[in-house]
């Protein structure tokens, strides 16, 4: 009988828990002005599959660098994701403003238009 995760999967799963405090400690110690490091945080809380907790972080990035495409994009996806479409919709109609040549700009779009009814 199997307790748990494969040694791999715990192992990656303890990194990335790892790597998420290292990140919040940063943010909270330094206070950096750029909008990476809040970014790479989001990111890592989205792969670890607490995207509700990253929401707010894709919102400072995007409050930071209101013209990021990346930003926007990743907003606008969590948003969509967490059943927030009318946002996402938003959003993204935002990020194809700023970058109407982005392809997934568009495709995301889309998809907000089609889960916003």
């Amino acid at each position: 009988m199997e307790e748990g995760p494969p040694p791999d999967e715990r192992f990656a799963s303890e990194t990335k828990r790892k790597v998420i405090e290292q990140l919040r400690a940063a943010i909270a110690k330094y206070q950096p002005n750029r909008s990476e490091y809040h970014m790479q945080l989001a990111e890592a809380l989205r792969d670890s599959g607490e995207l509700a907790k990253a929401l707010p972080l894709y919102e400072e990035v995007v409050r930071r660098e209101p013209l990021s495409i990346a930003g926007l994009q990743k907003l606008g996806i969590a948003q969509r994701r967490l059943g927030m479409a009318k946002a996402a919709e938003a959003t993204l109609k935002r990020a194809v403003a700023t970058g109407p040549g982005n392809a997934t700009s568009w495709r995301e779009y889309g998809l907000a238009m089609q889960a916003a009814g």
